[in-house]
């Protein structure tokens, strides 16, 4: 009899297993497949930062310009709570900060630019999974499982999958919220400084016309530009 309960359970734990991995197999398709379609995305983001086990140490909100066809075409726009340009365009950043930051004291506007570091890249791993990212790539750098359907913060209800990355990375865990259609739509990631860095989009629009001047950083006169 307990042969028989043995074979029963591990039978059905199997089953489960392929059907996940079945699950798991169709979200990386339609993510790559959606990735292949894209030619540009805008729309609205939040972002929000923590320290590991934390209440939320800050949150932003604005708009955002992507254009996937070039190397991390990204502008954000932050509207709330303080006014602030990122630009990332041609292997090339710029941080436009417009009014004092009520987190870091500062009580001048001030600029900062660079070339992009991984860091940046990490902390918008979101808009790389939106390029042209094959299901064999992510395969190669992560171990991936699914965990479920569960809604964003904003209530859309989405694929849930866990990436753990195979080789040494500033990243110590990731989340990924894939839709229905195979986009990505929320991103949580904790590095290993123990900062949290949640993003999420809503009110998108895809492969509509979005101007190169949109990732222009316009700076006046006076503002300090900080190299990095």
């Amino acid at each position: 009899m307990k042969k028989i309960i043995l074979f029963f359970l591990i039978f059905a734990f199997s089953a489960v297993s392929v059907f996940s991995q079945n699950i798991l197999n169709e979200i990386l398709k339609r993510q790559e497949q959606h990735s292949k379609l894209l030619k540009s995305l805008q729309g609205e983001i939040s972002i929000t930062k923590s320290f590991e086990g934390q209440p939320e140490v800050f949150y932003k909100r604005g708009t955002f310009y992507f254009l996937p066809s070039q190397t991390y075409a990204l502008s954000i726009d932050i509207a709330k709570p303080i006014k602030e340009i990122f630009s990332m365009y041609k292997n090339e950043y710029v941080f436009y900060q417009t009014n004092p930051s009520p987190i870091f004291l500062d009580d001048k506007a001030a600029a900062y630019s660079g070339k992009i570091t991984n860091s940046q890249k990490n902390t918008f791993i979101l808009f790389s999974l939106l390029q042209n990212f094959s299901r064999k790539e992510l395969r190669t750098n992560y171990d991936i499982v699914y965990t479920g359907e569960e809604k964003t913060v904003n209530g859309t209800l989405a694929w849930h999958l866990f990436l753990k990355p195979k080789t040494n990375s500033q990243i110590k865990k990731l989340d990924i919220w894939i839709d229905s259609n195979g986009m990505p739509i929320q991103s949580k990631m904790l590095d290993n400084t123990g900062v949290s860095t949640t993003i999420v989009l809503n009110d998108f629009t895809k492969n509509s016309a979005i101007n190169a001047d949109k990732f222009a950083v316009r700076i006046p006169k006076g503002v300090p530009i900080l190299k990095n």
